[in-house]
C-alpha cells in the first residue's frame, strides 16, 4: 500500500484569499446570466411588441360632396351635401330634382323643389306642408303614419317644418323618413331622407345632418 501524501497546510490568510476569490467568481456569473433592466425591451421583447396588433383604430374623417339642381326657367337653384361615396339615382321619385342613396341602398335622399310663383301669393309654409303631407298619406294608401308631428325648425337659416313618418314597404319591411319642408326665397322644398327601421337608430344623425345641409341659392347665375 502506497503511503498517503500529506495535504499542504494552508495559512489563515490563504484561506481568506481563496474564499474571497470564489465569492467574486460566483457574483460575476450571476450578473452575466441576468438581463439588464434598462427600461427598454430586449431584442426578443422588441420582436414580441412589434408583432402585437394595435387595438386602436381611427375611423377616417367623413367626406361629403355637393349635389345641386338648377331650374333656369324659374331661376331656382338648390344644393345639398351627401357622403362622398353616395351615388346619384333616377328611380326614387319622378318629381325629384335630386335623388341619391348609399351604395348598399339602405339610406336614401330625395329633394323636390317648387317655385313660389306656382302658388298663391299668400301661401305660407304651413299651407304647403299640409298639402304635401296629406297627398303623401293618400298615395301610400294607409301604409304610412306620422310618428312625430311637425316641429318648427330652420335649415340653413330658412324656416322649416319637420316630420317623422313610418311607412310599410311590405309585410316585413318598414322605413322611417325625416320629411322636411323648407321655405326658400323663391321656392318651397321637400327633403325626404329615410332608411330601414333596423338602421334608424344608428343612421338618424347622418340623415338629419344631410337634411340640415340643404340650401337654396340666393344669387342665381346660369
Amino acid at each position: 500500500m502506497k503511503p498517503s501524501v500529506p495535504l499542504p497546510k494552508l495559512s489563515f490568510v490563504s484561506l481568506i484569499v481563496m474564499v474571497f476569490f470564489l465569492v467574486l467568481m460566483g457574483s460575476a456569473c450571476t450578473q452575466k446570466s441576468e438581463a439588464p433592466k434598462t427600461g427598454k425591451p430586449s431584442s426578443e421583447e422588441k420582436t414580441s411588441v412589434a408583432a402585437k396588433p394595435s387595438t386602436e383604430t381611427k375611423a377616417p374623417a367623413n367626406e361629403f360632396k355637393i349635389l345641386s339642381a338648377t331650374d333656369q326657367e324659374n331661376q331656382l337653384k338648390v344644393q345639398i351635401k351627401v357622403p362622398a361615396d353616395w351615388m346619384t339615382r333616377k328611380d326614387l321619385n319622378d318629381d325629384a330634382v335630386i335623388q341619391s342613396s348609399d351604395k348598399a341602398s339602405t339610406l336614401f335622399l330625395v329633394v323636390i323643389s317648387e317655385p313660389k310663383n306656382q302658388f298663391d301669393k299668400d301661401a305660407q309654409l304651413k299651407d304647403y306642408a299640409d298639402i304635401v303631407i296629406e297627398n303623401f298619406l293618400e298615395k301610400t294608401e294607409g301604409q304610412a303614419k306620422i310618428t312625430k308631428e311637425a316641429v318648427k325648425t330652420t335649415v340653413n337659416g330658412r324656416p322649416a317644418l319637420q316630420y317623422e313618418i313610418e311607412r310599410k314597404m311590405n309585410k316585413i319591411t318598414s322605413v322611417t323618413l325625416i320629411y322636411t319642408m323648407v321655405e326658400g326665397p323663391k321656392g318651397f322644398h321637400q327633403i325626404m331622407a329615410w332608411t330601414y327601421n333596423s338602421y334608424w337608430g344608428e343612421q338618424q344623425p347622418l340623415l338629419k345632418s344631410i337634411t340640415d345641409s340643404f340650401r337654396e341659392e340666393t344669387g342665381f347665375s346660369t
